[in-house]
């Protein structure tokens, strides 16, 4: 009879077990606003979201809150969420953070520099990767290289098609242009192997207004937009 009873305890251990700590597995509450999609269903409603969850927004968006970090993530955008890492398909987001959750898009990894409060925004457009670093420095990675993108600077990264250097047809001997062309597709392809890439080797960082970055992030996909020098009317 102990023997038995043994047995059923240990199957439902070894069924509760388990179960406890997917309850305390990490994960965030998402608050839809608009059309929005949790793994491909319909969110309406406010919902707990966990590591692996992939979150797609069409002309709505959804706000991520969890211990020490928010996101907002902005209209047609897609992502897959991580506590320590939020992945960026495609459209951008805004990250506020205060225990260094990271960002990935493409082949780059953008981590906050420090360990005070960081906001950084991350979006893809026009060909183009847009980073903007509104609190706190940030690190930006692309698998062969690092930069450091001060606060209050944005950058942006356009984006390699590396398949193009490999079709590329070899140059004639001394045909300067053909070098040249060559030259600057090969650095472009150094983006971390993919088919589609961003080298930071590439980036220049501008600054860009406190009040205008803030008010940037909030809009379409969260993008903070890089202020440009007034044209002299001499010189339109």
């Amino acid at each position: 009879m102990q023997s038995r009873m043994w047995k059923v305890m240990s199957l439902v251990m070894a069924v509760l077990v388990p179960l406890s700590l997917m309850a305390t597995e990490p994960g965030a509450l998402a608050i839809p606003s608009g059309s929005v999609t949790l793994n491909g269903s319909a969110l309406s409603r406010e919902s707990a979201v966990f590591p692996g969850d992939h979150i797609s927004t069409s002309d709505g968006l959804v706000a991520l809150n969890l211990a020490g970090s928010s996101v907002q993530v902005g209209p047609k955008s897609s992502v897959v969420f991580s506590p320590s890492q939020l992945t960026v398909s495609s459209g951008g987001v805004k990250v506020m953070t205060t225990t260094g959750m990271s960002g990935q898009i493409r082949n780059l990894n953008l981590r906050p520099a420090g360990n005070d409060k960081s906001v950084y925004t991350v979006a893809e457009r026009d060909g183009k990767i847009l980073i903007a670093a509104l609190q706190g420095s940030l690190s930006i990675n692309d698998g062969h290289g690092q930069m450091m993108l001060a606060a209050d600077h944005a950058v942006a990264i356009p984006v390699q098609d590396n398949s193009q250097t490999q079709n590329q047809k070899p140059c004639k001997k001394n045909d300067k242009n053909c070098a040249a062309g060559a030259g600057a597709a090969a650095g472009a392809g150094a983006g971390g192997g993919a088919a589609a890439g961003a080298t930071v080797s590439t980036a220049a960082a501008v600054g860009i207004a406190g009040a205008a970055a803030a008010v940037s992030a909030g809009l379409s996909y969260g993008v903070a937009v890089a202020t440009q020098p007034k044209a002299s009317p001499s010189h339109p």
